[in-house]
C-alpha cells in the first residue's frame, strides 16, 4: 500500500518562486487543452492513451506554443489523462447501479458489465445513454501544480545538514534549487503544489517503510466487530466499551426531545392561526342580511340610496321581461300637475 508524504520548502527565494509560478501557469494551459480535447467520448472514452496524445502533439507542433520543457508537458499530459480516466470510472459506478435495476438476468448483466469494463459501452444504446447522463463534461481548474519525473530532479545535503531539491525550470539545464524543511529524501514522481509563497513537495512511499509499520507486533490476525450495544468485540468474544449503547441512546433521546420542543416553538411563531377573530375594514367582510343594520354610515341591505325598502326587496324592482330596472327608473313616478 502506498501513502503520501509532504515536504515543505523553507525560506524560498522570491525569484525562484516566481519562476515556478510561471511554469505552473503554462502547464495549466496544457491541462486545459487536454480536458478540452480529450475529456469526452471521443477522447478517453474511446480508449485514447496519453502516449497517443503526446505523439500527435509532437507531429503537428502543438507542443511548441506551450513554452515549457518536453518532459514537463509530457508528464502533465499523462497526469491530466489519468484524471479524466478517474472521472469516467467514477461515473461507471452509477451506471452499474442502473444496470442492476434494469434487468435481473445474470447473462444480460454480465454482458453489460463486461462492455462497461472493456470500454465498449459506446456501442450499447442503454450504456451509452447512461454514460452521457452520469459522466459530466469536466474542465481544468488546476494552475498551480508541476509534475516532475523521478529521473529529472536531484537532491543534495549541504554542510549544515539542510536538504536541497533541484527541479527543472523554464530553460534547459537551468535547475531551480529548493531548500526543504526535512532531512528525508523524496523519492519517485514528485508533485509540486505552489501555495502562499511556499512549495509543497508531494511524493509516495511504501507503507511498509513507515516507522509505525516497523513496530514490534505478533504474527496473529485478530478480528474486531464494531457495534452499537458495545464499542468493539474481539475474536475471543470479549466486549469492549459495554456502556456505549446506553450513552448513545440517552444522547439520542435528549437531542430528539430538544429538537421536538424547538420545532414546536418555531411552528407557533411562523404559523398563522386557522381560527380566531379576524379584523376587517368597516366596508369589507360579510354583508348584513335584509333588515339588519350595516356598518356605521351604511344603510340596511334591503334599502336603497334613498331609504326605499322596496328597492332591495326580493322579487321587487324587476321589469316586464324579468330584468332588473335601470338606475334612472323608479317604482313611484311623480304625478304631473293638472
Amino acid at each position: 500500500m502506498k501513502v503520501t508524504r509532504i515536504a515543505y520548502s523553507i525560506r524560498l527565494n522570491p525569484g525562484k518562486y516566481a519562476v515556478l509560478v510561471e511554469q505552473a501557469r503554462r502547464l495549466g494551459r496544457v491541462r486545459s487543452e487536454v480536458w478540452q480535447r480529450y475529456g469526452s467520448i471521443n477522447g478517453v472514452g474511446s480508449g485514447l492513451r496519453d502516449r497517443q496524445v503526446r505523439d500527435r502533439w509532437l507531429a503537428d507542433g502543438t507542443h511548441v506554443r506551450f513554452g515549457v520543457l518536453a518532459n514537463a508537458w509530457k508528464e502533465t499530459v499523462r497526469d491530466a489523462m489519468a484524471d479524466i480516466a478517474a472521472n469516467m470510472e467514477a461515473a461507471k459506478v452509477d451506471v452499474r447501479r442502473a444496470v442492476s435495476r434494469r434487468t435481473n438476468d445474470p447473462g444480460e448483466r454480465k454482458r453489460m458489465f463486461t462492455a462497461l469494463r472493456a470500454g465498449q459501452w459506446a456501442s450499447d444504446p442503454f450504456l451509452a445513454r447512461q454514460m452521457r447522463m452520469h459522466w459530466k463534461r469536466g474542465r481544468n481548474r488546476t494552475h498551480d501544480q508541476i509534475v516532475v519525473r523521478a529521473d529529472k530532479y536531484r537532491t543534495a545535503v549541504d554542510g549544515r545538514g539542510r536538504l536541497w531539491l533541484a527541479v527543472p525550470g523554464l530553460e534547459p539545464r537551468r535547475m531551480v534549487r529548493i531548500p526543504l524543511s526535512t532531512t528525508v529524501t523524496p523519492m519517485g514522481t514528485l508533485r509540486l503544489i505552489l501555495r502562499g509563497g511556499r512549495v509543497e513537495v508531494h511524493y509516495q512511499i511504501d507503507a511498509a517503510q513507515m516507522r509505525s509499520s516497523q513496530r514490534p507486533c505478533g504474527d496473529r490476525r485478530l478480528g474486531v466487530d464494531k457495534g452499537y450495544t458495545e464499542a468493539l468485540t474481539d475474536s475471543d468474544g470479549q466486549p469492549h466499551g459495554e456502556q456505549l449503547g446506553v450513552l448513545l441512546s440517552s444522547e439520542s433521546d435528549r437531542l430528539k426531545e430538544r429538537n421536538r420542543r424547538r420545532a414546536k416553538l418555531l411552528d407557533r411563531e411562523h404559523r398563522r392561526p386557522a381560527w380566531g377573530p379576524r379584523e376587517s375594514a368597516p366596508d369589507q367582510g360579510q354583508q348584513p342580511r335584509h333588515g339588519e343594520a350595516g356598518p356605521a354610515g351604511c344603510p340596511a341591505s334591503g334599502a336603497g340610496a334613498d331609504g326605499d325598502l322596496h328597492r332591495g326587496a326580493r322579487g321587487r324592482g324587476r321589469g316586464r321581461h324579468g330584468g332588473r330596472r335601470r338606475p334612472h327608473q323608479t317604482l313611484h313616478q311623480p304625478q304631473k300637475a293638472s
